[in-house]
């Protein structure tokens, strides 16, 4: 459509009439009301068929012009946001790269502080230690915990 506005003079009426044999039943809709409101616009005296519709053509122009540029950075917005996106879903993954380590060194860790030598089997649940225990592999060397 911008590129329409490069054009010297749009010609409305051939425009509505190409809109109006379109086979397009929605672009014939729009193509009639068109024909229908430059005939309005004539019998008022807004618009002038002899100067092309020159006012209507201004405007026209100015509005396709209008579009285009908002076209323009809508696609750049566009391309900004899939940059993001790939982004987001760059870190994502390494994210969940690190949790799955992260897991692993948790499992690894459980498996040697219960002295299991196989680290195949995975420990369920947490595991519990009472204080003397700690005390005598000597863990805990000293504790303000009171006895009772």
């Amino acid at each position: 459509m911008p590129h329409l506005a490069n054009q010297r003079q749009l010609d409305l009426n051939r425009i509505a009439e190409a809109a109006a044999t379109s086979r397009d039943t929605a672009m014939v809709k729009k193509g009639l009301k068109v024909r229908d409101m430059l005939t309005q616009l004539e019998e008022m005296g807004i618009v002038d068929k002899r100067s092309g519709h020159r006012l209507m053509v201004e405007e026209v122009t100015q509005e396709l012009v209008h579009l285009g540029n908002l076209r323009e950075l809508v696609t750049k917005e566009t391309k900004s946001l899939e940059i993001v996106y790939k982004t987001i879903i760059d870190h994502n993954n390494y994210l969940r790269s690190q949790l799955e380590q992260y897991k692993e060194y948790l499992t690894n860790v459980r498996v040697q502080v219960s002295g299991n030598s196989k680290p195949d089997e995975k420990v369920k649940g947490p595991v519990k230690f009472s204080h003397a225990q700690l005390e005598k592999d000597g863990i805990i060397t000293e504790s303000n915990v009171p006895e009772n």
